[in-house]
Order: structure tokens, then sequence, then C-alpha cells
């Protein structure tokens, strides 16, 4: 039949499709903002900012002025807090009016430093703020540069893609006192005493730490110690961070606690050397410790770890931060960065390698660009050798090249641009998202202020603490009755650190008496010269993004088969399983660990949990800011896929195992229509979509709902 006029433009064409464009624009929108699917609740925070005031010693302070004790000037605090919920003032501050560092160059018009003090019970006025800082950078003749906050406001920024910026949410952050946030802690101090041992040898619990007065610690003292708290100890009885009726904590842990607590123990329901400082997924606790997207190459020699890059190279190896060099280990140097100090630390001197140790990750999640390490995964699966009949793509995507009829492949849609593309899309919108639970909801203080307040009790100043001091104190009494050689290991490593010219500072002001004492010292040693980041803790940006990049490399790329199993790294053309060893020599190389039945499901899942928690390795993150980002970043990827298929004209269903281990499909149904709608199918649909979205904040609702349902 010969061709029409017709017949030679879309079926859609002109104001047709403008018409059907706007439709279909329309429809995902509503399917994003349809709450009997995607509920959207208003989740509270822990109550502490609220019960401490005027000393919010649990909450993110940095970069506001602080007494010598470490207690934040509570007018700053305040005027912090109300610059978080509007940006409705942008004359003052860049349109952020709240004090920065000690510097009143940086403090709005009316702000008197001098006059922030809190005051006692009878009216007495207490210490004011320290008005400079007392070292400065030895590489730099200039005086030391105030960092500034991270996008404070960004939580506040509306978008056209994706769920709503409030409608994915994180439940409270654990609380002083409780069980879960001792065991945190006492996990990111055990992170900072092992930051150089090899990731092989976290499982010898033989290998020694710590050597000092006290004699050796050994990661088997380690797994002891750490598994006799209650959170860990299956068989413990552990405080919950919620409250009775008459304020005290409850003795039943909620059902998300008891979630991340179960995700603590090995596959024998144990927290055993298996679990020590792994992530929460099946993946993440099988085989060697670091994912082998982190370590392999591309090509036939995957040991040598160049990831072909067209016609560049991206090699694995990458650059360690010094041995041994620890940050923050003392008083004044910890007040100066809390204070907003921007300290540069000590340029790095060994030569690169493969990922080996502990400090190795965490410089590496100090500097990688946003999703770099997803980027890589990508690349990797994308230009793999597969076995024959295996599709690098899901299976219910319609350019299957790999169908015995198939006509067409993806490109621009459902192939690689089409991948890395979304890589970057949901990395963005995740982090606009986690910043709204960092600053404008939850605003949780870094581990490194934690350890700060324990070592103010530990020297007998509960006094600075205000009313959350007994709470700190009994987190203390219980570290030290379960950790002793841990706690005694971190004291003694920063009573025995060098002088500040190792960390690359010059004293610039003269030093006043300190509230700790060397031998008494419990601050957490950090890799970072600079500390932790200008935001909150709660969520983590890394782990927002691992769980939603991963989460769309599962999904479009063929990690389930068609009869549900996890598709194997053998079929990508990973033959076997590496991890990094000194050799001989002194080099660095890839060694066979044996494990030759990993799949990729697995070993992204192990890659997510990498990038995450070597952000706690460096001291800058807990558990639970991996546990709970990674699942938030997940449905918002998840939440922006479906809008892909809301939109596609074809059928189109995707696959992937999610990070509880439950089958997810996203499916378009009703046709290969435009307007046919995308739904999310948990489990074959024993899970209801609502329930998925919501699970792990449901129960922390506040009532009534601040923000109300839209539909149904």
């Amino acid at each position: 039949m010969p061709i029409t006029e017709s017949d030679r433009r879309p079926a859609q064409d002109g104001f047709a499709e403008f018409k059907n464009s706007k439709y279909n624009r329309d429809e995902a929108t509503d399917m994003a903002y349809n709450t009997a699917k995607r509920p959207a609740l208003s989740i509270r925070a822990n109550p502490e900012e609220f019960d401490l005031q005027p000393h919010p010693i649990g909450n993110f302070s940095k970069g506001l002025p602080h007494t010598l004790e470490g207690s934040v000037a509570p007018q700053a605090y305040e005027m912090f807090v109300r610059s978080l919920r509007q940006s409705n003032d942008l004359s003052k501050s860049g349109g952020f009016p709240a004090p920065l560092g000690p510097d009143p160059v940086h403090h709005p018009a009316g702000y008197n430093m001098s006059a922030d003090v809190i005051t006692d019970a009878f009216g007495n006025p207490g210490p004011a703020p320290i008005t400079h800082y007392h070292f400065k950078n030895a590489s730099s003749p200039d005086p030391v540069a105030t960092r500034k906050w991270e996008s404070p406001l960004g939580g506040l920024n509306s978008d056209i893609t994706g769920p709503c910026i409030g409608g994915v949410s994180l439940p409270p952050a654990p609380a002083l006192g409780s069980s879960e946030l001792c065991a945190e802690i006492a996990e990111v101090y055990a992170m900072a005493l092992t930051r150089d041992i090899a990731f092989a040898d976290l499982q010898n619990i033989n290998c020694v730490v710590h050597s000092g007065a006290e004699g050796e610690v050994t990661i088997g003292d380690i797994v002891s110690e750490l598994g006799a708290l209650p959170w860990f100890d299956p068989n413990g009885m552990p405080i919950s961070s919620e409250r009775t009726d008459n304020g005290t904590f409850a003795q039943t842990l909620t059902n998300q606690e008891a979630r991340r607590r179960a995700a603590r123990w090995d596959e024998h329901g144990e927290f055993s050397v298996k679990s020590l400082f792994r992530g929460s997924t099946e993946g993440a606790k099988k085989g060697a410790y670091l994912s082998q997207f982190m370590l392999q190459g591309g090509g036939d020699d995957r040991t040598a770890g160049q990831i072909p890059f067209g016609t560049q190279t991206i090699d694995q190896r990458t650059q360690p931060d010094n041995a041994h060099l620890d940050y923050m280990v003392t008083w004044m140097e910890w007040l100066d960065v809390q204070n907003g100090a921007r300290f540069t630390g000590v340029d790095p001197t060994e030569a690169p390698r493969f990922l080996t140790t502990p400090r190795d990750l965490a410089a590496y999640v100090h500097m990688d660009q946003l999703y770099q390490a997803y980027f890589n995964a990508a690349l990797l699966l994308l230009g793999s050798k597969r076995a024959e009949g295996v599709s690098a793509f899901d299976h219910g995507l319609p350019n299957n090249s790999m169908e015995p009829d198939a006509t067409r492949e993806g490109f621009a849609t459902w192939g690689g641009p089409h991948l890395l593309d979304l890589l970057a899309s949901v990395s963005s919108r995740g982090l606009k998202i986690i910043r709204r639970q960092k600053f404008q909801i939850h605003r949780r203080a870094r581990p490194e202020v934690l350890a700060a307040r324990l070592a103010l009790a530990n020297n007998g100043h509960l006094d600075a603490l205000g009313a959350g001091g007994t709470r700190v104190q009994s987190m203390l009494h219980e570290l030290w009755q379960r950790c002793p050689k841990l706690m005694g290991a971190i004291a003694e490593r920063n009573s025995s650190a060098p002088g500040p010219d190792a960390r690359g500072l010059t004293i610039e002001a003269e030093l006043p008496e300190t509230p700790i004492d060397g031998g008494a010292n419990l601050l957490l040693p950090m890799a970072f010269p600079e500390g932790s980041p200008m935001h909150p803790a709660y969520g983590a940006g890394h782990a927002t993004v691992a769980g939603a990049c991963v989460t769309v490399l599962k999904a479009l790329l063929n990690t389930v088969s068609k009869d549900g199993e996890k598709v194997t790294m053998q079929d990508f053309g990973f033959e076997a399983s590496y991890q990094s060893v000194k050799s001989k020599s002194g080099d660095y190389c890839l060694q066979d660990t044996g494990d030759h039945h990993l799949t990729v499901t697995d070993e992204l899942d192990k890659l997510a949990a990498n990038i995450s928690i070597g952000r706690n390795m460096a001291g800058v993150h807990y558990y639970t800011d991996y546990f709970e980002s990674l699942r938030l970043g997940e449905r918002v990827a998840i939440g922006i896929l479906q809008e892909h298929l809301q939109t596609s004209p074809e059928d189109i269903s995707l696959h992937l195992i999610d990070f509880d281990g439950r089958s997810v499909q996203i499916k378009k149904t009703g046709g290969a229509n435009y307007g046919a709608e995308a739904e999310i199918i948990v489990n074959d649909g024993a899970i209801s979509t609502a329930d998925w979205w919501t699970e792990n904040v449901a129960e922390y609702e506040i009532e009534p709902p601040i923000i109300q349902r839209l539909v149904g």
C-alpha cells in the first residue's frame, strides 16, 4: 500500500501532540501527588531540641558561635532555626540571617555575640562565646577562613519530577540516652580505631588494632565489646528512643527500631565479625568487604582496575590519605572546627593504590563526585562481555535486543544515555529532599559532637551539658562498662597524639585552659581536618544518593531474571571476586577471594553500603543515617522511574529486589497507551504501595497530620 501524507507524520502531531503531552504530564503529576498510594506524612523529630533548651546538645550547631565548653550561643541557635523555616529576608547574610563563626563580619545587623549567653536559674550570665580562632593552616600565611552552611534552604525548593520534597521522610533519629545511639557512637569509635586496618583483616579476630599501656586490642575484642551492648546483643534488653507518658524511655522498641536492630546481625541472628561494620542488606554481608564495582576494571584483565570510558579509561586506584593521621584530637582544635574554621590538613604523600583500608574508603567519599561510584558501575556493566543470551537491560523493557525477534535496541530511551541521565537526575532530586530532612526537620548533631559531650562528662563537666547531662552520663557509664578496651584505646590514642603541627596547624592565639584532660580525652579522632560537613547528620546525602542510584541500576539493568532469580556477576563477565592486598614487593594488587557466586544485585547493594558507611568510617555519620537515607533514596528513584513509565507510549515493566529483600516491579498497566497507569507492585501485590512507601515512618506520624492527604 502506498505511503500517504498522514503516514509520513507521527500519529499524534501538532496541537494534538501538545494536548496529549500535557495530559500525560498532568497524569504524572497526579500520580506523584496521589497520597492514597504515596501518603504524604508529617513525621516528627525526636523532641530533644525542645526538651533540652537552652542546651540543644543533641542538635546541629556547627558554624554558630560557641563557648569554651562547646555550648552554642542560645540566641544564635534560635536565629539559625528560624532562618531555616523560609527565605523571606534576602537582605542579610546572603539571604540567611544567622550568625556564622566568631567574626562579626558574618553576623546579621543587631546581633551582639558578647551578650548572647545562657543564664542560670538565678539570672546569672554564663560565659560568652569564643571571639576568635586559635589555629591557622600552616600551608597559608592568611588567617583561617570560615566555612559556610551548605544549601540550608535547599529543602524548601519545589521540583517538577519525582516525589514532592515533603513526600518522603525519615523517622526520628535515635535519642540521647537510648541504647541505639550508645551502640552507634561505640561503633564509630571502633571505626576510628580500625581506620588503618586492611579490609582483608577486619574478619581476623586476632588482628591487633591498638597496642598501649593497657595491652593489645584486637578485632575479636572489638566484636566482643560491641556485642555486649544491649543494642547489638540479641539477648539484650535495649532502651527505646521513644518516651512513655511520664517522660521516661520506653522499654519496648518501635517496629522500625526493631528492623534496624535486626539488620546489625549476621545470617545466624548474631552480632559477629561477619556483620562488623557491614551494611543492612543481604548482599552487603556476603563475600569481601568492598564491592567489586570499586575494585575491578573492564576488558580482558579486570585486576588492572581500568574502566573503559570511551577512548579514555578510569583507574580504580585512588589517592589514599596519610596513614595514622587523625584530626580534631585536642579540645581547642575541635572547638575551632565547631566555630566554622576551614582547616585543610596535610597533603597526602602515599602513592595511588586500590582501596585497601577504611581510611582509603574515607578518602574516596571525602572527594568523590556525587554519583561517581555508580557511574563507574554503570560503565562496567554496560561494557561487560556478558554470557551468551544475557542482556544488559531488564527483560521488561521494549528495547531488549536479546529477544529472538528483536529489531531495535535502547539508546535515547531505556538505553545507556537514559540510564546515565537518570543517575544524575535521581542524585540531584535526592539531595534536595534530604536537605529538608537535615535542616528543616531533624537537625541531628554529628558524631564528633556527641563524642565531645562524652569527653566533657568523662572529665566531670556535666554542668556544661544542661538538662541532657544525665543522658550523656548514662551513655558514658554503659560505654565504659561494656566497652572498656575500646574506650581506653581511644583515650590513650588521643593522649599520645603529636602536636598540632603534625596536622598542618600553627598556633595563632594563646590557648586557654581546656575543660578536658589529655588522659581522659574521648574526642572522636576524625579522618578529615575540617571534620564533618556544614550540614546536619540526618539524613546522609551520600546514602540518599547511594539508595537512589543503585535502585536505578538495579531497575534498568538485568539484575532479576524472568523467573525472579538474581542475575549473577558471572553472567556479566565477572568471573572472580577480589580484594586489595599488599604484595611482598610492597605494591598493592587484587587477590582472588574465592567467592565466585556473587550476584549483581548483592554487589550493587554492597556498593551502596560501602559509599555510605565509608562516611561513618571517616567519623561524620552514624549507622541510622545510612540505613534510613538509603531507603529514602530508594523511594525517590522508584517515584521518578514510575513517572518515566507513566509518560511512555509503550508497555514497560522494571524489576528489582529492594534493600529489604522484597521483589519490586514498576509496571505500566492498561495497555500500551499514553495515560495508562504505572504502578508499584511489591511482593506480587502482597504489600500495598502505600504500606511500602511509608513503612519506615508511618508509626511516627504527627496527629493530626499537618500535611493533609490530597486524594483518597
